[in-house]
């Protein structure tokens, strides 16, 4: 005999999980994207960017490191970033072969303009799950982002 306060939780497959995740992950890529664009920016960009706040001066390897793209795909979006002001490219000092990405004055302003909006759109888009929630959902998230590994 059950007891009634128990929740009847339906029985899902693995696969309405993942789509309900991919559904999710894409409204939250769009909103991001939305609110991005007003900077003419694309999330790719802004990590690249935050990263190279985070770690100046670090290297292109670095930066693909540290936002999980490939070293040829970081380079690219270095390379606009340098296009458009907001980073330069220094020699390094301990290997005169390797380069340095440091941010410019613009690309420090520009960063704190796009980490707000970003901000800001997570605050919304997060606001329909309950606080005390996100400790346990980013360790879900972690979880899955760790089977991706090997």
């Amino acid at each position: 005999m059950s007891n009634s306060r128990e929740a009847v939780v339906p029985q899902l497959t693995a696969a309405q999980v993942a789509d309900a995740f991919s559904r999710a992950a894409k409204t939250l890529e769009r909103r991001f994207d939305e609110r991005l664009g007003v900077h003419r920016a694309s999330i790719p960009r802004f990590r690249v960017l935050a990263e190279i706040v985070r770690l100046e001066p670090v290297r292109v390897s670095a930066v693909a490191t540290a936002t999980g793209i490939a070293q040829g795909t970081a380079s690219v979006l270095v390379d606009a970033l340098a296009r458009d002001g907001l980073v330069d490219r220094v020699t390094d000092h301990n290997d005169r072969r390797a380069m340095l990405i440091t941010l410019t004055d613009e690309g420090r302003r520009r960063s704190e303009a796009w980490q707000r909006d970003y901000e800001a759109a997570a605050d919304e888009l997060l606001a329909a799950l309950p606080r005390q929630d996100w400790p346990r959902l980013v360790a879900m998230l972690r979880s899955l982002s760790s089977t991706d590994n090997g």
